[in-house]
This record gives structure tokens, sequence and C-alpha cells, in this order.
């Protein structure tokens, strides 16, 4: 009975994970996560509030014992390596194209900008010249109507 104390956690049994517990699938389908998402930072048991609230204690294994052949453990090793390093590489890859987007985030943040200055500035010449033209269309007419005036050919065609 002891065992389904249900105010601590797991019951009060003592609970050991052995292997890498990272890998384990999601404990919540689809349906079930979007009914958990409010309260839960991922469907994976790490991110339970248990796991959370109770931090386990990590106990990494260094020696291989299941292996005998040295040289496959040393290849083994070798790759591991590699392929951290690699790891470490495409971290820093990633950190510098973030940066680069960021910039030209940026960039083209002022490029929209110029754009709708131009576009503005476009706008506003487009209504001056409107309105030149119209002046000028203006002074043409008052300009014809002055030459059909009679006073008008008696002063300037002789």
């Amino acid at each position: 009975m002891f065992r389904k104390r249900e105010n601590i956690p797991f019951g009060g049994v003592q609970v050991i994970l052995i292997g890498d517990a990272f890998q384990l699938a999601p404990i919540a389908n689809f349906e079930e996560w979007d009914l958990l998402q409010p309260y839960y930072n991922s469907p994976y048991f790490f991110h339970s509030k248990v796991i959370e609230q109770n931090k386990p204690i990590y106990i990494e294994l260094k020696k291989i014992y299941r292996q005998n052949q040295q040289e496959k453990i040393n290849e083994q090793n070798k790759e591991i390596k590699y392929l951290l390093d690699k790891t470490k590489d495409l971290n820093e890859q990633i950190e510098r194209l973030k940066s680069e987007i960021s910039v030209l985030t940026a960039e083209k943040a002022n490029a929209e900008k110029t754009i709708q200055q131009y576009q503005k500035s476009v706008q506003e010449s487009k209504a001056t010249i409107s309105k030149l033209e119209a002046i000028i269309i203006s002074n043409g007419q008052e300009i014809e109507r002055l030459r059909n005036l009679k006073w008008y050919h008696k002063l300037f065609r002789k």
C-alpha cells in the first residue's frame, strides 16, 4: 500500500533510469499535447512537473565493459569526437548565420523605410507637378483671354 502515496513523487518508489532517457519518444500524442501544451514546455518526460521539481542525479559511466576489442572502442571514440567537433562547427555556423540574418533583417527594414520615403517623395512631386500643370493651363487660358480683348490688339498689335 505504501507505493500508492499520490502526494509524493513516483508514489514513494525509488526510480533508476538507465540509458539515454532523452532519446525516449514523447509521452503525449498530438491530441493529448493540444490539451497539455499550456501547462508543459514539451511533450517529453523530462519536462514533466515531477522531473522539473525533483531534478535527477545524472551519472555518466566512462568505462566500457561490453566491448572487448580496444581497436573498435578507439575507432568509435574517434567517430564520437569527430561528430562532436562537427556539431560544434555546425553550432558556430548557426550562430554566424543568425548574426547575418539579424544584419540582413535590419538592412531590409532600412531599405523598406527608404523605399517608403522615396514613394512618399514621388507622390509629393506628382502632386506638385499636377498643381504646376494646373497653374500653367490657367495662365495659358488667361493669356488667351487677354489676347482676345480689344484693348490688347490696340496696345500690342500695331
